[in-house]
């Protein structure tokens, strides 16, 4: 099972908040630490976000959709019961795409 936690209230409909400001996704601790790994963003997502996770074939093991992501607020996901390997996770919303893939080594 995975658990996927967001703190903070609900965002404004802005959209980005400044569309000159530099974009920045990241996922940490990369390995993942005690089994879960975050994903934050510099900037508000405020439209539905995509987030999967896959094996290294590209085989989706878990996905949902989050109605936004708040700058500097991490998402939680929870790989316990996940064997050791790589996998890829990939956040997407309307106007962002990326993969990152992490090693999981316990």
């Amino acid at each position: 099972q995975i658990v996927l936690t967001q703190a903070g209230a609900a965002p404004e409909p802005t959209g980005m908040n400044n569309p000159h400001e530099e974009f920045s996704l990241t996922v940490y601790p990369n390995p993942p630490q005690a089994d879960r790994v975050f994903v934050k963003t510099n900037i508000l997502l405020d439209s539905e976000v995509l987030l999967k996770l896959m094996d290294i074939t590209g085989k989706i093991l878990y996905e949902t959709q989050l109605p936004y992501l708040l700058p500097g607020e991490p998402v939680e996901l929870d790989l316990t019961g996940f064997p050791r390997g790589p996998y890829l996770i990939h956040i997407r919303n309307s106007g962002v795409q990326q993969v990152f893939k992490i090693m999981k080594y316990k």
